[in-house]
């Protein structure tokens, strides 16, 4: 496509330079601009894209597409430039111009909840490789298909990204994308453009009411996803998979358009697909699989009744999608972990502590932790934080959850990103406070007391130290993440790897 094909498909309102340029491709983020590129000048809450022009244009970019109220004289000199009445409003438009529809070209099946949507993702992508059907996988740990995998930046990319994504996947053979759809994402219309086969609601609690303000806009957020603007079907019928345990169901059920196939499922509740005898246990979970599709045996690595409701929600999508019971067990079979979800770190040898690393960072998700942990009668260490620039209101809920099912809490820094770390932990202390929780020194742990570390590493070590062989220690809220924000500076760190140095530690002092 040339600069001039581009003009006559888009409301233009001026233009200047070489109308005969060839456009390559299409980008948001001037990092990512490559020669012929168009570079999209978009205006944000903490950058302004025109500010990046000149970058863009030194990188090779073929055309730059500005608002239309950008001054000339501040354009780089030479450069081939459309101007727009909010390009934001466009991006569907060059999404569409450059990458077609390429959701037509797949079954994608879109993941929204607070909690669960990493996990139900990884293990939907294990079953769908089961079957030997070509999956690739979009969401917070990373975007990938086959052996390419990229580290996400986002939960849901920005649109633009996502529509390349797709795409490429399509053209490289994939057949299915399982996708996380954040609320953000649905609020901020990243998912223009895009259709879906299949949507999953896993659950909804206290979460990012920094962005939304209330759980109703949050809810609402979440909802657009089962609209008839997004979920379409394809090849199969669209389905709407509902966790009938989550007090928004009904509300959720109601609204569904007439063409969407309703699929619930539940552990406490009933459903069209429950589970039967479970057993659970800290090697992973086993139960009977009831469905209208039949009944059959399930069992699985993952530790927790919070992971038998995500295995049900995986199950109900594939068997939606026409997925052998054979295929949904060996999926399950096949996933050992999914990244920083109670994820184990062990060390060869002699018996330590066992140490499970969490991305649990909400009120809920510590509390289905947690709940997960407290069957199996052993001496519960708990490590957390909560993050900076994020809603304050969660920090005192998430301490009383971490202290009702923990022995021993260590509280410590999680990304504090432009907050004073100390005014996060006073925060979270308020919580402990009203609930007389005893504070200790670190060096003085005391049964169902806390501490406070600010730094995060030292608090690993304390934890750590302070469980014995047999006790379990969550070191929670950062789960796979493999840095640490502070300011607005990416520090390296990793949750696993430190917990591993301080493993050896513990060793070393218990010969």
């Amino acid at each position: 496509m040339n600069v001039e094909a581009l003009i006559a498909s888009l409301p233009i309102r001026a233009h200047r330079g070489d109308p005969s340029r060839e456009l390559t491709d299409v980008t948001s983020d001037s990092r990512q601009v490559t020669p012929g590129a168009l570079f999209v000048a978009l205006r944000g809450e903490r950058f302004d894209g025109h500010d990046f022009l000149a970058e863009a244009w030194r990188r090779g970019a073929g055309a730059l597409l500005v608002d239309a109220d950008f001054p000339p004289d501040r354009l780089p000199p030479g450069a081939t430039t459309l101007f727009v009445t909010d390009p934001r409003r466009r991006l569907p438009d060059l999404a569409r111009a450059f990458y077609g529809t390429p959701s037509k070209r797949l079954e994608l099946i879109g993941i929204t909840g607070t909690n669960g949507k990493t996990t139900v993702a990884y293990l939907l992508e294990a079953i769908f490789r089961a079957a030997g059907i070509p999956v690739a996988l979009l969401g917070t740990v990373a975007y990938r298909f086959g052996e390419r995998s990229l580290p996400a930046p986002l939960t849901t990319p920005d649109l633009l990204t996502l529509h390349r994504l797709l795409h490429t996947f399509a053209d490289q053979g994939a057949r299915t994308v399982v996708m996380e759809v954040s609320s953000h994402a649905l609020a901020m219309g990243r998912l223009e453009g895009t259709r879906f086969t299949t949507a999953l609601f896993t659950n909804l609690s206290r979460d990012h009411l920094d962005f939304h303000g209330t759980l109703d806009a949050y809810f609402e957020a979440k909802a657009r996803l089962f609209s008839g603007a997004f979920l379409q079907g394809g090849e199969h019928p669209p389905h709407a998979v509902v966790n009938l345990d989550d007090p928004r169901a009904g509300a959720l059920l109601e609204r569904l358009p007439a063409t969407v196939r309703p699929i619930t499922y539940g552990l406490r509740r009933g459903g069209d697909v429950t589970a039967h005898d479970p057993h659970l246990t800290l090697d992973g979970f086993s139960a009977r699989l009831h469905s209208p599709w039949g009944n059959f045996p399930i069992r699985g690595h993952l530790i927790g009744a919070h992971n038998l409701s995500n295995a049900l929600a995986a199950a109900a999508v594939a068997l939606a999608h026409g997925i052998s019971p054979g295929a949904i067990q060996a999926g399950f079979a096949a996933l050992r972990c999914v990244p920083g979800r109670l994820e184990a770190v062990r060390l060869p040898g002699k018996k330590t502590p066992l140490v499970l690393v969490d991305y649990a960072h909400t009120p809920d998700a510590l509390v289905h932790v947690l709940a997960a942990l407290s069957p199996f009668q052993r001496r519960i260490v708990t490590l957390f934080g909560c993050g900076g620039d994020r809603d304050r209101g969660k920090r005192p809920m998430m301490a009383k959850a971490a202290f009702r099912g923990s022995d021993f809490v260590v509280v410590t820094s999680d990304n504090p990103r432009t907050e004073d770390p100390d005014q996060i932990i006073a925060d979270i202390r308020a919580g402990l406070d009203t609930i007389g929780a005893p504070l200790t020194p670190p060096d003085q742990p005391r049964e169902k007391s806390y501490t406070i570390v600010p730094d995060r590493k030292r608090a690993i070590e304390v934890a750590i130290d302070a469980a014995g062989p047999n006790d379990i220690v969550l070191i929670a809220g950062k789960g796979h993440e493999d840095y640490q924000i502070v300011g607005r500076e990416k520090r390296p760190f990793d949750d696993r790897e430190v917990a591993r140095l301080a493993l050896a530690q513990w060793r070393e002092k218990r010969p």
